[in-house]
């Protein structure tokens, strides 16, 4: 090792030899370089674009109301139907470049929505339910049978519906084309301690429902007449299942569980896109959307993986009608829409 000791008197002398063989040489580098990278007076190299995402980006639409929004099912790529506050009620047949919203003028908050078919209701504070036949376009009341919150409301066939709620809640329907078919299910104690925020199933008889209070998940294998508890993530927030045996549950505060077994056993993985997981949606075993507050993240290998997108609005519900067409709904009438 040796050191170059250069007196003051001969310091601006050698700083400019250097710079100047610096200079020809980034010249140099840059002609040789032409048309590969940008060259820059200081030669310093500029970063390379960060690579695009593979999904569908969102879309802001104008929902015409400043009410928060709870709930969104897609029916289908036109047909559309959100809920929220004061009992709002907002339908699109265009894709969601258009809303119609059905106001009835109640102070209850509607939670959740959900269609199979032509045939959904939506329910949510002290009970409230409605009913629908022709896609959202019109509905009217039913009875719940309860004054407890429902959270959460799955129609999975033109046989089978479920909702949850407050106080441990589970309420059943076999004939979900009647709007006053509900049937409080029986419900131990760990349950009926619970606040019931979602619910799934994966085919007629397995099902899962997530409670937020604890670390309590509660899966039937019969279509609720019986349930068995298991544990989930903290604060589990919602669930969802692609198919009998693939299915997700999200907390709020992070954690997912995965299954491909219907929830026999559960995966457990912490993924990079942080917390305050609000919903999710798993259109196929492959593709699985969360939404959060402030961010969305997406997957394309069942959840192992995620993107992280970052419209500039938080979220409260999620539906995608498949990997890549989708709607996300939040706060102050936020409606945001991502498609091919």
């Amino acid at each position: 090792m040796f050191f170059l000791v250069i007196d003051k008197s001969e310091r601006t002398e050698f700083d400019m030899r250097h710079r100047l063989k610096h200079m020809a040489f980034s010249i140099f580098l840059c002609l040789i370089l032409f048309g590969m990278a940008a060259c820059s007076s200081d030669s310093t190299p500029s970063e390379p674009p960060p690579p695009e995402s593979s999904f569908s980006q969102w879309t802001a639409l104008n929902s015409g109301t400043s009410r928060h929004l709870w709930g969104v099912h897609m029916i289908n790529a036109d047909l559309a139907v959100a809920v929220g506050d004061s009992s709002t009620i907002l339908v699109t047949i265009d894709g969601g470049d258009h809303w119609q919203q059905i106001d009835w003028e109640l102070a209850e908050a509607l939670y959740s929505v959900s269609f199979f078919g032509m045939n959904g209701f939506a329910v949510g504070q002290d009970g409230l339910m409605f009913h629908s036949t022709d896609g959202g376009l019109n509905w009217w009341r039913a009875n719940s049978g309860t004054n407890h919150f429902l959270f959460s409301v799955e129609i999975m066939s033109s046989s089978f519906g479920v909702a949850v709620g407050g106080d441990g809640t589970i309420l059943r329907t076999s004939t979900p084309e009647e709007s006053d078919s509900w049937e409080a299910l029986p419900w131990n104690e760990v349950i009926r301690e619970n606040m019931l925020a979602d619910v799934a199933f994966a085919d007629a008889n397995v099902g899962v429902v997530v409670g937020i209070n604890n670390t309590d998940v509660f899966r039937t294998t019969n279509g609720g007449d019986t349930w068995a508890h298991i544990t989930g993530p903290f604060g589990s927030e919602a669930v969802d299942f692609a198919d009998s045996m693939n299915g997700i549950i999200v907390s709020y505060f992070g954690g997912i569980f995965l299954t491909d077994d219907s929830g026999v056993t559960w995966e457990y993985v912490i993924p990079e896109g942080g917390s305050h997981h609000r919903a999710v949606s798993m259109p196929t075993a492959d593709s699985v959307a969360i939404a959060a507050s402030g961010w969305v993240l997406r997957s394309d290998n069942g959840g192992h993986e995620w993107t992280k997108q970052t419209p500039p609005n938080g979220f409260t519900d999620i539906h995608m009608l498949s990997a890549d067409t989708g709607m996300a709904v939040g706060n102050n009438g936020v409606i945001y829409r991502t498609r091919p």
